[in-house]
């Protein structure tokens, strides 16, 4: 048997025990060595705790509810005789651990990068999950009272582990989200910052003085030299990104596709002088880098160059 499937029965031993009603000084102080044994069992313990939170199983605990038979005999449904001491537990977890054992861990700090064409999915150490783009780099820096991610490169796609305790902050630039129990990607480029949500609400702010931008499932805002510019909604079930393999973009200027194209090719691809200002629209798979420059040059009159460290777009001479 593994050591993480060894942690998820010791941890459920605890909900168990726990469950019983408070626990003994005996007791407590073997749940307290038991956490602090190992990182990874405050995560998993508190990763079963989290689960209370989720809509899946609220709705079974719904579907599960007693029947007419069951009130009239004086008994409940055994899902929910099992549930109810359970989330007793929960809060006698945090009672227990939460405030003084993790206020004395030293902060869980890493830093990510991924190389061109390559996107990586990483598990964090509070349980949420990041999918980081190619040619992409993040910090983490995770503590007893917040979570902050420095992306300072590329793309990032974030699902976050509920924690009221401690925020889930993403800081780009002079930019910060903060995530409010939600999914939501960011993509940073020279020409902006985008960020889309995908679930729940997320707040976005700057560092210059204006109000923050309270963003809900379904909308997307850039951020840009000129601040918090005005939220759009987005077609969620018709969205394509990075994370599917594809970006698509609409009157968006060459070098803006291009930055988003190099993350997947093995050089830099660059446009530069008029083409700088050229407008383009379409739907691009990122792994095809050869493909997506033929259709440039192609579909905008434009001749390909190649060198060793760059490939640069240029209009076509007759």
């Amino acid at each position: 048997m593994s050591p993480v499937t060894d942690a998820y029965q010791e941890a459920a031993y605890w909900l168990e025990l726990l469950s019983e009603g408070e626990p003994d000084p005996v007791t407590a102080r073997r749940f307290e060595n038991w956490l602090k044994a190992d990182r990874q069992h405050a995560v998993i313990f508190e990763r079963m705790v989290n689960t209370w939170d989720s809509p899946i199983l609220q709705e079974a605990l719904t579907s599960s509810a007693p029947t007419d038979d069951d009130r009239r005999g004086g008994t409940n449904h055994p899902l929910a005789r099992w549930l109810m001491p359970m989330a007793a537990a929960a809060c006698l977890l945090l009672a227990l651990w939460q405030f003084p054992f993790r206020e004395h861990q030293p902060p869980y700090t890493a830093h990510f990068e991924t190389p061109a064409m390559q996107p990586r999915q990483l598990s964090l150490a509070d349980g949420s999950r990041l999918q980081l783009d190619a040619a992409s780099i993040v910090d983490v820096r995770l503590d007893a009272t917040a979570r902050r991610i420095e992306l300072r490169q590329g793309a990032a796609y974030f699902d976050v582990a509920h924690d009221a305790s401690r925020p889930f902050e993403v800081g780009i630039g002079d930019a910060r989200v903060t995530a409010l129990g939600t999914e939501f990607n960011i993509e940073s480029s020279s020409y902006g910052i985008d960020v889309t949500v995908h679930e729940g609400r997320v707040e976005v702010r700057t560092r210059a003085p204006e109000e923050p931008v309270i963003l809900s499932a379904g909308q997307r805002v850039r951020i840009s030299s000129v601040g918090i510019e005005a939220a759009e909604a987005v077609a969620l079930d018709d969205l394509l990104d990075w994370r599917q393999g594809w970006v698509e973009i609409r009157d968006r200027p060459l070098p803006y596709l291009l930055e988003r194209l190099s993350r997947y090719s093995p050089a830099p691809i660059v446009a530069e002088g008029e083409l700088a200002q050229l407008p383009i629209a379409g739907r691009f798979r990122l792994a095809e880098t050869n493909e997506n420059l033929a259709l440039l040059a192609r579909l905008y009159g434009l001749s390909v160059s190649r060198s060793p460290d760059r490939i640069e777009l240029r209009r076509a001479v007759d």
